[in-house]
């Protein structure tokens, strides 16, 4: 007899016992779906408790840290109770921008292997991935270059074809010259530069063929650094710093830094008058430290509010005051550090009239009744202010129309890559090298304002191609 489905025998009738089969399956089905139903309210509630032991995690976790900062006697806040601190994370969708994956392909290869390590056989590829690795090829090779002179009838000339990669009478090619210039600019010292591109690019010298190399780049860079010299009394904000240099057998050893938006000039000077040479009538804002050099240059300037906080707060840490000075450099150590809290409004007439209320708290304060002491403290930061007052709100009114900062960090940093140069010697204490210096100085601090690099400016400019 037919049995009907081959399932469950449904339609098969009485015979062969399928009712008996059909309720059986009826009634799984049914257990099933109330298991389902209750299972279903046996994981929220289940979710719920979770929820809750998460919240009670959270709670017992905050008040442990408070006991804790109250046993070693720290202030402690959570980080979801933090509000407006730290810096802001990277927005949702931006690449990152450190290891994050370059963009420029040089060659493409295949990683592939027909063996495992065990000598097997492998069968055909289940999956490819891409992975990008930066290398660096060090070859020693010496090209030798058929070079062809021509003459021309019209002009009346002959003419030499220029060689490709490399400067005029030069034994090294662009990029051997350019390495061991920036190897040196970035503070290795002559003997250790010559020693680095003649064991690992085989192309190095003496300690005298780094300088001269050295000061072969400054002579191309030349022209670049006049145009630098002009363009710069362009930019409408100059943060401007100096350091020491010694170099013997002269009148001076003080470089002069001078930071804008798009360039940075580097000077050596003998005396305080070659700001004027340096920057020869600049009309702009000028932001500074305490030196009086740079009130030669400008039309306005800007102090340095983080050296005004530094001199109090070193005032009160090493003087040891008392009395009245003690409760002055307090109350002025406090008013620098308004200066840096105003810095945040963004509204220009709130802004002005912050200043105006700092000035009047300023001026207030300085001719208070407040006695001296014997070293005269309160008389040099009076001298101090009647010199320097009238430039610790600048940044206040004119942010918006010139960029003006409160403070020189911007020259600062610049100036920090200069220093490890300062110490290595090798010809760095001559006028001749210290020459060489502010032009190379000048284009490094440039190519690194405009995230450019240093290596390629220097290939460009040996090869001949600008």
């Amino acid at each position: 007899m037919d049995a009907g489905c081959p399932c469950c025998g449904w339609w098969g009738g009485v015979a062969g016992g399928s009712l008996e089969v059909a309720g059986r399956l009826a009634r799984t089905a049914l257990h099933m779906a109330v298991g389902n139903a209750a299972g279903e309210k046996t994981i929220l509630r289940l979710q719920a408790a979770e929820a809750a032991l998460a919240d009670d995690n959270r709670r017992l976790a905050r008040a442990n840290r408070s006991l804790n900062a109250g046993k070693n006697k720290i202030r402690s806040v959570p980080a979801t109770d933090r509000k407006g601190t730290g810096r802001p994370g990277r927005p949702r969708g931006t690449a990152p921008a450190i290891n994050c994956r370059p963009q420029d392909i040089g060659r493409r290869e295949v990683a592939d292997m027909e063996r495992c390590p065990e000598g097997h056989p492998l069968s055909g590829i289940t999956e490819t991935y891409t992975r990008v690795v930066r290398e660096t090829r060090v070859m020693e090779q010496n090209v030798e270059h058929t070079v062809c002179r021509r003459w021309c009838r019209t002009c009346r000339k002959q003419y030499t074809a220029r060689v490709p990669g490399a400067a005029k009478n030069a034994r090294v090619s662009a990029n051997c010259s350019a390495a061991a210039t920036t190897l040196n600019m970035n503070g290795l010292s002559h003997g250790k530069t010559a020693g680095f591109c003649g064991d690992v690019l085989m192309c190095g010298g003496s300690r005298s063929w780094s300088y001269r190399n050295k000061i072969s780049a400054a002579r191309r860079l030349e022209p670049e650094y006049d145009v630098m010299r002009r363009d710069i009394l362009r930019e409408p904000y100059l943060q401007c710093d100096e350091m020491w240099w010694k170099i013997p057998k002269s009148n001076g050893g003080r470089v002069m830094v001078a930071r804008g938006r798009r360039l940075c000039l580097v000077v050596r000077s003998a005396n305080t008058g070659a700001v004027k040479k340096m920057l020869p009538g600049y009309g702009g804002t000028v932001g500074q430290d305490s030196n009086t050099i740079w009130l030669h240059a400008g039309g306005d300037h800007q102090m340095c509010m983080q050296h005004q906080y530094r001199l109090s707060k070193k005032d009160l840490k090493h003087t040891n005051p008392k009395g009245d000075v003690l409760e002055f450099l307090t109350a002025l150590k406090r008013l620098d550090y308004k200066h840096h809290m105003y810095d945040g409004i963004g509204d220009p007439h709130t802004r002005m009239v912050a200043a105006r209320c700092l000035e009047k708290e300023r001026s207030g304060l300085l001719h208070g009744s407040h006695r001296d002491d014997k070293q005269r403290t309160m008389a040099r930061y009076r001298k101090r202010h009647r010199r320097e007052g009238r430039f610790m709100t600048t940044h206040m009114y004119q942010k918006d129309a010139r960029g003006v900062a409160q403070d020189s960090n911007g020259v600062e940093r610049a100036s920090r890559r200069f220093v490890a140069v300062r110490s290595d010697g090798g010809g760095n204490r001559t006028q001749r090298g210290m020459d060489a210096n502010s032009v190379l100085f000048t284009v490094m601090a440039t190519d690194w304002i405009n995230k450019k690099s240093l290596f390629e400016h220097l290939v460009r400019s040996a090869s001949g191609d600008g």
